[in-house]
């Protein structure tokens, strides 16, 4: 059972936050980089805590599903409302039974502040003007 964490500040209040991270893993007992046997899973996932926190095992932290990745990358992703100005992102994984690899990968993460769409505007009562009605030859 392994991650890691960050701690982001400067985050607006209320802001709807993004944690995309790709994950990959090498699992087993061959020796082969490119081929996973007899490993597996993997049961990697990411979270964010949009209170700050700090701790692993808080629930307050909204965690994505999981996946196994084995061989191959794959983006993992979770959303979450910051709830004051700063969160967390944490990667984990934690395979159930030990193997010679357990080797978890990760790279090209980001934290995006996700824009609502603007609110539609309305200037006044919309008109439409008739269609005419074909009628079939």
């Amino acid at each position: 059972e392994a991650g890691v964490y960050q701690k982001v500040n400067n985050i607006p209040a209320g802001s709807r936050v993004r944690f995309t991270i790709h994950g990959q893993a090498w699992a087993g007992d061959g020796d082969d980089p490119d081929e996973s046997k007899g490993g597996g899973p993997m049961r990697m996932k990411v979270g964010i805590d949009p209170t700050g926190g700090t701790n692993p095992w808080s629930g307050s932290i909204v965690w994505s599903g999981e996946g196994n990745p084995l061989d191959t990358w794959a983006l993992l992703a979770v959303e979450a409302v910051a709830q004051g100005s700063s969160v967390t992102v944490y990667t984990y994984s934690a395979p159930p039974w030990p193997t010679k690899h357990n080797d978890v990968y990760w790279d090209d993460a980001t934290l995006v502040a996700i824009r609502p769409a603007p609110a539609p505007t309305t200037t006044g009562p919309m008109t439409v003007a008739p269609r005419p009605i074909l009628a079939p030859r």
